[in-house]
């Protein structure tokens, strides 16, 4: 899976459907 890169500016739900497309459970998930 390609990962994108995760940074400070990207949201919450930026870093839930990074987490949902790469299926990778704590991959900078929010709280």
């Amino acid at each position: 899976a390609i990962l994108p890169l995760v940074g400070p500016d990207v949201t919450e739900t930026g870093k839930l459907f990074v987490v949902r497309e790469n299926k990778l459970v704590g991959y900078r998930m929010p709280e």
